[in-house]
């Protein structure tokens, strides 16, 4: 792939390094040739309803007020530049929605730099914030999946989904609760949380006993009897005496 030395200077300007000649962003000249680039970034509707996780992976480049604070989508790196940034050196990249074209920023106009992980882990931040723990498991999973994993990653990951079981817990739904408790189990037994009095096991015992209270209520004997069964497997004399 031929380089196209190009460099982003004040406002939207682009500049080639040869010639020095400033462009507006619409397109620029290298070798005798008009180079269509694209427009400032703004995410369309379709974009903005497809969760993060679900799109094609891009890094993030953060400008300085030189240049708008601008945010610009690339295509990942092989290898993401890391604080601090080179002295005297430029940034070479291709915009996400338009690669086969090289650019290159000066490393002194780049605030920030974040890979996809990064934005993964910084918006499970947000969405734990709100209570979202479904789509912050997505990311967090998904930044597990792809990056081997660490132990504070497989913490976070216990964190939201027992935060998630012991919503559904409150709400009464006991059964999704348990399947959530039981992977936290699996997991970690060992697992809890600062301020939580009641460990993993102890909801998932609890649970256990409000199914079975269930199924004595509807009289659906088998069922209690082969759910029983499973728990006396799994957590022996864990359940009250009276089953």
């Amino acid at each position: 792939m031929k380089t196209h030395s190009i460099v982003l200077t004040a406002g939207n300007l682009l500049r080639t390094a040869k010639t020095g000649r400033a462009f507006w962003t619409c397109a620029v000249v290298v070798a005798g040739f008009s180079i269509a680039l694209a427009p400032p970034q703004v995410k369309s509707q379709e974009e903005t309803k497809v969760d993060l996780v679900d799109r094609e992976p891009f890094d993030q480049i953060w400008l300085d007020d030189y240049n708008r604070n601008e945010k610009l989508d690339i295509f990942p790196l092989l290898r993401p530049p890391t604080k601090p940034w080179p002295e005297r050196d430029v940034l070479v990249f291709e915009l996400a929605e338009q690669t086969g074209i090289l650019l290159e920023v000066p490393f002194e106009n780049v605030v920030d730099y974040k890979t996809f992980h990064q934005l993964l882990l910084d918006e499970a931040e947000e969405l734990l914030k709100s209570g979202n723990y479904a789509r912050a498991f997505r990311n967090l999973l998904f930044v597990h999946d792809h990056s081997g994993g660490s132990p504070e990653l497989t913490d976070k990951i216990n964190k939201v989904l027992f935060l998630d079981a012991r919503r559904n817990y409150e709400t009464g739904e006991f059964e999704l609760a348990l399947s959530m408790f039981e992977d936290v189990y699996r997991r970690d037994p060992r697992f809890s949380i600062d301020g939580i009095e009641k460990k993993s096991l102890e909801l998932i015992l609890d649970c256990y006993e409000r199914v079975l209270q269930s199924l004595e209520s509807a009289e659906r004997w088998n069922e209690l009897g082969g759910l029983l069964d499973s728990v006396a497997r799994k957590y022996p004399a864990g359940l009250a005496t009276r089953w």
